[in-house]
């Protein structure tokens, strides 16, 4: 599919949906900008410069809760994204092997490693786990561990890489060495390193991606993780997505390394998928959140002070039984976020249809029984609508810029 040739009706393959639902709101499928401002011009601009050929890469990076970590929705876009011929695919991006802290692994990605790992994440602060980017960490203390990432057979991406990386704090001595194996055992270190992370470079494209832990000076007792970044040399977008299961948006605060990391991914868009989980409490403290939320923003852009940032709202959800009406109290905040600033806004929950629509998404086989997370094919439906807003908005940039 070319975007340039219409977008007359929402991409349906990889499940079976031959027609749109009518409790969806396609009407209301449109980016929010605050009023007399253009959020995404410079995203738009860059989008621009990729489809002209005179840019190779564009990076996208994408937090959020567990509707992100599984991968579902993001891989979607992702998928709808790099298949268009007039943007490319440039990699899998950054994420982090989740089955290694002991929760679920993106669906796309089979994990295997070996060594006792133990995880650390932002839910489970403690100020010995610096956490960054993925909000994620694993240790091992076996000198010989590895792990490797490959696509699963039910991934129909090309994720083939010339270009890896292993996040971890290459400054501190007592990690372990991490080289990468391929060919019959054949070690090869890394050919850059940086304060954040390894990275190899190879000749050909690899699907296997597996890396090999090594100790070479008595002072290296362990190795911890941060993520893993997987790219092409290929023109094209780069959909970096990473969640945290059960995840608020405070916790968010409690990754210091997620500003320092954030600029390694040169991230052209970034994208903020939390509320779920704030608004899925007994009480909801309307001015915390706001204020959490502005902090958020504001780390981001202390680092990166014209990053486009796009806030997407958590959708209709039910909690003891009942419509959610605290997700009605997130999308007021956000709009308001959005205004003060300078951020666009997805709003996700009025797209399904409002409060209480997680009703009719549930009837029709597009959630999980808890009425809060959604089927696969309810997160792909997702992951169309997304698509097709970006689209839309981007369009209208590219004709009048043209």
């Amino acid at each position: 599919m070319q975007f340039l040739g219409g977008l007359q009706e929402i991409p349906t393959t990889d499940f079976k949906v031959k027609e749109r639902y009518e409790f969806i709101r396609y009407d209301q499928n449109e980016f929010f900008y605050p009023e007399g401002q253009e959020p995404l011009v410079n995203f738009f601009e860059t989008l621009s410069e990729l489809v002209d050929s005179n840019l190779h890469e564009v990076n996208i990076v994408h937090i959020g809760d567990s509707h992100i970590q599984a991968d579902f929705f993001t891989a979607r876009v992702r998928k709808l994204l790099q298949e268009d011929d007039l943007l490319g695919n440039s990699g899998r991006g950054f994420f982090f092997p989740c089955g290694l802290a002991k929760t679920n692994t993106a669906h796309n990605l089979i994990l295997n490693f070996s060594g006792a790992w133990q995880g650390c994440h932002i839910m489970k602060y403690n100020k010995s786990c610096q956490l960054g980017l993925s909000g994620y960490k694993a240790t091992t203390y076996s000198p010989s561990a590895y792990f490797s990432i490959k696509a699963n057979e039910f991934s129909s991406s090309n994720y083939a890489s010339d270009i890896l990386r292993v996040y971890y704090n290459t400054a501190d001595s007592s990690n372990f060495r991490v080289a990468l194996r391929i060919k019959k055992n054949s070690l090869i270190k890394p050919q850059k390193i940086t304060e954040h992370y390894v990275e190899f470079q190879l000749k050909e494209p690899l699907k296997l991606w597996s890396f090999q832990l090594y100790k070479n000076s008595v002072k290296q007792r362990q190795f911890t993780l941060n993520g893993v970044y997987a790219a092409s040399t290929q023109r094209g977008v780069l959909y970096h997505a990473t969640g945290v299961n059960g995840t608020n948006v405070n916790a968010y605060h409690n990754a210091p390394r997620l500003v320092k990391e954030l600029p390694t991914l040169n991230p052209d868009l970034f994208i903020i998928s939390l509320g779920t989980n704030d608004a899925y409490v007994p009480r909801f403290d309307s001015t915390k959140f706001h204020k959490d939320y502005a902090r958020l923003i504001d780390s981001v852009r202390k680092v990166i002070p014209e990053i486009p940032i796009l806030l997407t709202s958590p959708p209709d959800s039910y909690m003891n039984g009942k419509p959610n009406t605290y997700n009605v109290k997130v999308v007021e905040i956000l709009y308001k976020i959005a205004q003060e600033k300078k951020c666009a806004v997805w709003d996700m929950h009025a797209v399904m249809g409002g409060l209480g629509s997680m009703n009719a998404w549930y009837k029709a086989g597009l959630t999980a029984r808890d009425r809060l997370h959604f089927s696969n094919q309810g997160y792909y439906i997702q992951g169309d609508l997304f698509y097709e807003a970006l689209m839309k908005a981007f369009l209208r940039y590219y004709i009048l810029r043209n």
